[in-house]
């Protein structure tokens, strides 16, 4: 198999891997830098996490990965600007694929 080919075949495979959903904003939100701090912002019961970019209804982001974790669903982004972190899904109008 020849390097050209080689080269060609690896390239899709990394471009499979950073294939992004995209998914409209559906309610104005912040994004922080771990799920954690997305899921738990607003709790009265710890300190309040420092968002590191803001999302406005009808942006397009692009959704990397999502996860459950206990009550919460939390989605991977990029925003318009390219800045990757987390949001609540429940913010997106976002259906994981099975």
């Amino acid at each position: 198999m020849s390097y050209r080919c080689i080269a060609l075949i690896t390239m899709a495979a990394l471009a499979a891997c950073t294939a992004a959903t995209e998914s409209k904003v559906t309610s104005a939100t912040w994004v922080y830098e771990t799920e954690e701090e997305a899921a738990y912002a607003g709790a009265i019961n710890r300190p309040e996490p420092r968002p590191i970019a803001a999302l406005d209804q009808g942006e397009t982001v692009g959704v990397l990965d999502d996860t459950y974790g206990k009550d919460y669903w939390a989605c991977r982004v990029r925003t318009p600007g390219g800045q990757t972190g987390w949001v609540l899904c429940t913010s997106l109008d976002y259906r994981a694929e099975d």
